[in-house]
C-alpha cells in the first residue's frame, strides 16, 4: 500500500467519524457540521489531505482544529496521521519467533542458518530488497549484519518526494509494515516479556 493510498483510508476515516454531520464534497476536500459547537451549519467544518499525507481540520465557526474535532468525536487525533508521520500512532512492531514461521518457508531457513552463524560466532552481512511499505518504491534495502543493522535506504517515490522526503526511513518502513500484520493474541505479553528481560 502506497502512502497516497494510507492518505486516501485517513479521509475516508475522517467521513465515516463525521457522518452524523452531514459531510459532503470531493474525497480529499470536503464540508460538514462541527461537532465541536454542534452549529447547524452545514459547511462550518473544513477537512481536507495536507500535503504531508495527513487530514487536517478546520471549524470557521469556533475555530477547532482536528485535535478538538477529534475529541469531540471521542476519537483520537492521531487517526489523522498516516504510519510513519511523527504524529501517528506508533504501532508496535513485533520480533517474530522461530516458531512463527511456516515449515517450508525460505525465511524459516533463513532464520535457522542465521541463528547457528550467531551460535558458533561467525560474522555474517545480509541485503534484503523488497518493495517499500510506506511509499511502494521497489528499490528499499535493508543492510544487516552481525553486528546489527547497518543500514536501511529507500529512495522513496515522487509522491514522497513531493512531501519532501528524500528517503523513507526505519521507523517509517516498520510503521507501515506493522499497520499491515495483524497483531498477534499475545503481543501484549511478548513486548511485557521483552521489558521485564531487558529491565531484570
Amino acid at each position: 500500500m502506497s502512502a497516497t493510498h494510507y492518505s486516501t483510508d485517513l479521509m475516508e476515516t475522517a467521513r465515516a467519524a463525521l457522518s452524523d454531520y452531514g459531510p459532503y464534497g470531493k474525497s480529499y476536500d470536503f464540508r460538514s457540521r462541527c461537532p465541536v459547537h454542534n452549529g447547524g451549519s452545514r459547511d462550518a467544518l473544513h477537512v481536507w489531505l495536507r500535503a504531508d499525507g495527513a487530514v487536517a481540520m478546520y471549524c470557521h465557526r469556533c475555530h477547532a482544529n482536528g485535535e478538538a474535532v477529534m475529541k469531540a468525536l471521542g476519537r483520537d487525533v492521531r487517526e489523522l496521521f498516516p504510519p510513519g508521520h511523527h504524529n501517528a500512532r506508533r504501532l508496535p512492531v513485533w520480533e517474530a519467533r522461530r516458531s512463527d514461521f511456516t515449515a517450508d518457508c525460505s525465511a524459516r531457513h533463513l532464520v535457522d542458518n542465521l541463528h547457528a552463524l550467531e551460535h558458533v560466532g561467525a560474522e555474517w552481512y545480509g541485503e534484503l530488497r523488497f518493495d517499500c511499505p510506506h511509499c511502494g518504491s521497489p528499490v528499499a534495502v535493508l543492510q544487516v549484519s552481525s553486528r546489527g543493522l547497518l543500514d536501511y535506504s529507500c529512495p522513496g517515490d515522487d509522491y514522497s518526494a513531493d512531501l519532501g522526503y528524500t528517503a523513507c526511513t526505519l521507523h517509517q518502513c516498520e510503521q507501515a509494515l506493522a499497520a499491515k500484520l495483524p497483531v498477534p493474541a499475545n503481543l501484549a505479553d511478548r513486548i511485557r516479556a521483552r521489558r521485564e528481560a531487558r529491565q531484570g
